[in-house]
């Protein structure tokens, strides 16, 4: 069987934990990234910063803005603040549906 690796932002301590064949990281993160945890804001903010600015092209974005309601436009233009400066950047390359 494969090992599995996991890896999760936290504000606690940070930590491997192992469980038979996966092993999970919690990786201590500082309050600004954790700030949208839980949400789907949070999870794109997640995603685009795991991608890294360099492989974000108007493809992802485009597929980006066709899978966001306009009510996740909204809670994205907030989340925005706790996000490094190039996602604000994309943001505002997203379509307006607010």
């Amino acid at each position: 069987m494969p090992h599995v690796k996991a890896a999760f932002p936290t504000d606690g301590i940070s930590k491997c934990i192992r469980l038979g064949n996966l092993e999970l990281s919690l990786l201590k993160t500082s309050s600004r990234m954790m700030a949208t945890a839980g949400t789907t804001c949070g999870s794109i903010i997640q995603a685009l910063r795991h991608l890294g600015k360099a492989h974000v092209n108007d493809t992802t974005v485009k597929q980006l803005d066709s899978r966001l309601s306009p009510a996740d436009h909204k809670r994205l233009s907030a989340a925005a603040a706790f996000a490094p400066a190039w996602i604000g950047d994309i943001r505002r390359r997203l379509a307006s549906k607010t």
